[in-house]
């Protein structure tokens, strides 16, 4: 791990069924800045061989936590998509630690929300509600709460803006998907995780949570808002740009 002087520790952390492999290209260039770099594998994620009947909301925060820990230096926190739950969670018990808050077409409730809660549809999950392109491309799996996710469908919606090879080296990485962490509920207070700043990075292209809804969350959370026009797997597997 790098240690430029004076920069933050960049703490990745990945969305569902994904793993730190997604992160590999911003590695590489946070590396070639001589920028300190932690990305972890949560719970069932990427390397990670915690079994999935043993996945839990609680123990995706500790993991993160952990990650925070093993710093040297204040962390900037960046999350994708099911991450930005996670982020703002283990922030909220690491306040001292944390400089700042990165949310990439993230979901990001608020004080007593569920992980997957909208402001458009706070009834439904945004991972598993009747309107989510998510849910239409999860397949059961034989243990109960979790789910696969079809490949032809994971490439439309994940990786739209990615070359055919990348896409399909990702989709081949795909873990199982446990629900028990889309039903947490998150505990923020104003003192701690409200007082962090945070930025939000509207990915205009991104099939899995609309551009309209990454606004409203945006909005609700105080963060600084940027846009991006791409998919939002396209900043962590080619922070470039599509392709």
């Amino acid at each position: 791990m790098n240690k430029r002087g004076g920069a933050p520790t960049i703490v990745t952390i990945h969305g569902g069924s994904h793993g730190a492999w997604c992160w590999r290209q911003l590695s590489a260039a946070l590396a070639a800045r001589d920028l300190a770099l932690l990305c972890p594998d949560l719970p069932e994620s990427g390397e990670d061989m915690t079994p999935v009947t043993d996945v839990s909301w609680g123990a995706y925060v500790e993991c993160v936590i952990a990650a925070i820990d093993e710093a040297p230096r204040p962390v900037l926190l960046i999350g994708h998509s099911l991450a930005g739950a996670l982020i703002s969670q283990a922030a909220e018990h690491r306040a001292n630690k944390v400089c700042g808050l990165f949310y990439i077409a993230a979901l990001a409730p608020l004080d007593g929300e569920a992980v997957g809660q909208t402001p458009r549809s706070p009834e439904r999950y945004a991972l598993t509600g009747r309107e989510s392109t998510v849910a239409r491309a999860l397949r059961p799996s034989r243990a109960a709460g979790v789910y696969k996710l079809d490949p032809v469908a994971a490439i439309d919606i994940f990786y739209n803006d990615c070359r055919a090879e990348i896409a399909l080296e990702a989709v081949s990485r795909l873990r199982p998907l446990a629900m028990a962490p889309v039903e947490g509920v998150l505990r923020l207070t104003p003192d701690r995780w409200g007082r962090i700043p945070k930025t939000y990075v509207i990915c205009l292209r991104d099939q899995a949570l609309p551009a309209p809804t990454q606004r409203g969350l945006a909005a609700r959370i105080s963060a600084r808002a940027n846009r991006a026009s791409v998919g939002s797997l396209v900043l962590p597997l080619r922070p470039g740009g599509p392709g």
